[in-house]
């Protein structure tokens, strides 16, 4: 079992799900300041779990030799990078 192709598959249904449902919530936000804090720790808890997955993918492919990483790279690149949008 290739663990790396692994971690980029469920981060990809990750970012997927993040996608679906912040378009949802986003679409239906309020101006409460309690709702866009907890708006803002799912998105805490998507980047996390996103991390996470990557992270065993980083595990098993520098267990190996001669594997190609650069496509966890970029991800984690991509999860670090997210600059939430200002309401």
């Amino acid at each position: 079992m290739d663990l790396r192709q692994l971690a980029v598959e469920t981060d990809e249904e990750l970012r997927q799900l993040e996608d679906k449902w912040f378009g949802i919530i986003l679409a239906s936000a309020t101006p409460d300041k309690h709702a866009r804090f907890r708006v803002g720790l799912l998105r805490l808890a998507y980047s996390y779990a996103r991390l996470c997955c990557l992270s065993y993918g980083f595990h098993y492919a520098f267990s190996k030799k001669n594997v190609d990483e650069t496509q966890l790279f970029d991800r984690v690149n991509k999860v670090l990078a997210f600059k939430p949008p200002t309401n």
